[in-house]
This record gives C-alpha cells, sequence and structure tokens, in this order.
C-alpha cells in the first residue's frame, strides 16, 4: 500500500483567506422557499445586506451592471432562479432581470445527482431487475431486507453506499478470473495474494483489465456487454466523487477544484 500515491493538497500556507460575512435571508422566513417568489425575496434581502442592487431603484446602492454573483445551492434552487429570470426577461433593465447572477450547483448536491442518475438508469426500469446480472438483483443480495426501498427510494447514503459495494464486488469477480487464467493454481484470491505478487504486476495487470472488461458497447456477448457498461458506470461515480468531489468538499481542497 506504500506505493499508492495520495492525493496532494494545496499546502496550509498556499491556501488563500477569504474574507466572510454572515448574512440572513430575511427577517422572518418567506412565506415559501420552495416558490420562485420566495426565492426572490431571499435575493432581494442578500443584496440589500451587501447595498448591492439597481441604483434608480434603491439610490445610493452599489451598481452590479458589470458584475456576476455567484449562488450555489441545489437543483431546486437553479430551477427556481431560472424561473424568477424567466418571469422577468420583459424588464428593459439587466438587474430586475437578475442578469448578475449566476447558479452554481453545490459539491455535495452534485454527488447526490450522480447517484440517482444510476438509480434511474439501472434500477427504476422494471424490465431490467429480473436480470440475474442486473445491478438491482446484486444490491438486493446485499441489502435482502431493504428490496423495496432500493427498487423504490433508496435514498442519497443507502444508494451511495450499494455503488461501492457492487462496484468493489465486480471487480474483485473480474480479478478473479483473471487470476484463474493466469496461473489454475489461482482459484481464489485468496491464492493469488498469497503468491505475492510484484506492484509492478498488479499496476499492469490493472490497466489490462480496464481495457478488457469495462465500457465495451461492442461486445458480442450481451451479458458482458451490459455487465462492462454497469461497471464502468459505477468506477465512474466511485473515483470522480472519491479523487475529485470528496476531496474538495472533505479537505477544503478548493484550489484543486478550481484548478479543475
Amino acid at each position: 500500500m506504500e506505493n499508492i500515491k495520495k492525493r496532494q493538497y494545496i499546502e496550509e500556507e498556499e491556501r488563500r483567506q477569504l474574507a466572510r460575512r454572515g448574512a440572513r435571508t430575511g427577517d422572518r422566513a418567506p412565506s415559501s422557499t420552495s416558490t420562485h417568489d420566495g426565492q426572490a425575496q431571499i435575493i432581494e434581502n442578500l443584496l440589500a445586506q451587501a447595498n448591492l442592487g439597481e441604483p434608480s431603484d434603491f439610490p445610493g446602492v452599489h451598481d452590479l451592471d458589470d458584475q456576476v454573483l455567484l449562488f450555489h445551492g441545489d437543483l431546486g434552487t437553479g430551477e427556481r432562479i431560472q424561473g424568477i429570470r424567466e418571469s422577468r426577461s420583459i424588464e428593459k433593465n439587466d438587474s430586475r432581470r437578475l442578469q448578475y447572477v449566476v447558479f452554481i450547483l453545490g459539491l455535495f448536491h452534485l454527488q447526490m445527482v450522480c447517484a440517482d442518475t444510476l438509480w434511474r438508469m439501472y434500477i427504476e426500469p422494471k424490465e431490467l431487475r429480473s436480470d440475474p446480472n442486473g445491478l438491482y438483483q446484486h444490491m438486493c443480495k446485499i441489502h435482502p431486507h431493504d428490496s423495496g426501498r432500493i427498487g423504490s427510494k433508496p435514498g442519497f447514503r443507502l444508494m451511495h453506499d450499494l455503488v461501492h459495494q457492487c462496484a468493489a464486488g465486480r471487480m474483485l469477480d473480474v480479478w478473479r478470473t483473471e487470476a484463474a487464467k493466469w496461473n489454475a493454481a489461482h482459484a481464489t484470491l485468496e491464492k493469488f495474494a498469497a503468491s505475492k505478487p510484484t506492484w509492478e504486476h498488479l499496476e499492469a495487470t490493472s490497466l489490462d483489465l480496464v481495457s478488457a472488461y469495462i465500457d465495451k458497447p461492442t461486445a458480442k456477448d450481451e451479458e458482458f456487454r451490459n455487465s462492462s457498461l454497469i461497471l464502468g458506470q459505477l468506477l465512474l461515480y466511485m473515483f470522480s466523487r472519491d479523487r475529485d468531489v470528496k476531496g474538495v468538499v472533505t479537505n477544503g481542497d478548493w484550489g484543486n477544484c478550481l484548478g479543475k
């Protein structure tokens, strides 16, 4: 394991100290933050506290004519901001149309969207659930008492755990299959590990397995083709989340995030 390179995070002295000021969304909660009007009220309250806005409407405020403001949140927030801009498209003034607002999807919510996408691709379609090599069947074997939740509303945490567990199981099966091909004596992964393969051998083999088993849309064997596509999507979720998004969120490594 000492050969595995650890992710390099920005050193403490290289991090920039950003000034932060607390703000409130309003004197009292909007009637409903899940509506366009409620979201518009939040934006207006934040602008008022920062002395920003349209000078023709509020004399003395700083004009946003040549600037943008970044707003982050979940997909619902983004949809409401887009709805506000569409409803105000007839306004002649850029500020009144919220032209300065640039919505950025929050990184944690990005993770949730990715997990939900996998569920919609491989679990929600009922015709895929009877496939013994499908993702639904494998997930139910791992969590046999949660089959109802898996098929309806598993939630982010359960879906996230299942993606990792299914991907790990499928990759271990790939290693078991290939190890037996190299040497008939390596019928199990335990026997393969007992042979103490070199790190160079493991690294080269990993690349070969990726080339042979992952994302093969033109494979003639239908079961192999489907399994390779599923495994490719699972690994894409695992590594994009763990190496990039999770590291940024957990360690505050915003420099690496902005540099991508």
